[in-house]
């Protein structure tokens, strides 16, 4: 003989799991590519003074400020119009904490403005670079200690302890093999604004990027096209926030 169940306490509890993980995924926002700007941003409408003289520019846009992926485009000025010459956009891994305007030293964030971009460090003994390169070797070390004197520099010390930047140890696990430095936070330096803002390939784990500490990570190809692109004769910028906060709006 069979038996009959009564369904309807089973029925609730199945409604009521669904219904929670469909709010769980509603107020906790996974951070992805599609957190990056949709669309590029024209040089045009930015404010000007986050372009000065600069005749290249690397626009970095996050969608939020807390973003911490962001759409990244290459412009060049030719003939006096701006042209952009990646036909997609880079996706870029920004700080953990997103983009910040004011940012201090170990809060994770990414800082908002425009940068010069003054050099390259690697690990390539003839790198595709027209930046002023150094070679990364064993003892170099990026100071980030906000107490010594030369905080955010380049300096080579037998010991490279936390929280400075053993570079050849970052090096060899690949995140620095390619480094743009850009010049935040080095006219004049200031102690614990934040130190070694650079553009760099991504970091990851278990086979996906990562948000960085404070820097701007791109894939291979587009650190490729990037490193060989950058002319300090045409006073290359990069530029980084929101859309409405870069044009004004």
């Amino acid at each position: 003989m069979g038996h009959t169940v009564d369904r309807g306490p089973a029925r609730f509890v199945r409604r009521l799991s669904l219904f929670l993980v469909v709010a769980l995924a509603v107020s906790v926002p996974a951070t992805s590519p599609a957190d990056a700007a949709a669309a590029p941003l024209h040089p045009s409408r930015l404010r000007p003074a986050l372009i000065g003289t600069a005749r290249q520019l690397l626009i970095v846009v996050p969608s939020y400020w807390k973003a911490t992926t962001a759409r990244v485009d290459r412009w060049e000025l030719r003939g006096g119009t701006w042209v952009r010459l990646n036909r997609e956009g880079y996706t870029a891994r920004l700080g953990r904490s997103g983009t910040r305007i004011v940012r201090r030293e170990g809060d994770g964030s990414t800082p908002a403005g425009s940068h010069p971009l003054v050099g390259a460090l690697g690990t390539e003994a003839s790198p595709a670079t027209r930046l002023r390169y150094t070679r990364i070797t064993a003892g170099h070390c990026w100071i980030s200690d906000a107490t010594d004197p030369s905080y955010n520099r380049l300096v080579t010390r037998s010991r490279c302890g936390s929280p400075n930047e053993n570079l050849a140890r970052i090096a060899t696990a690949g995140p620095y093999r390619r480094v743009v430095v850009t010049g935040y936070n080095t006219s004049p330096i200031v102690p614990g604004r934040g130190s070694a803002i650079f553009v760099h390939l991504h970091s990851r784990r278990n086979g996906a990027t990562v948000p960085t500490a404070g820097c701007i990570s791109l894939a291979s190809g587009a650190m490729d096209a990037t490193w060989r692109w950058l002319d300090p004769g045409k006073a290359p910028r990069i530029v980084i926030g929101v859309a409405a906060w870069l044009t004004g709006s």
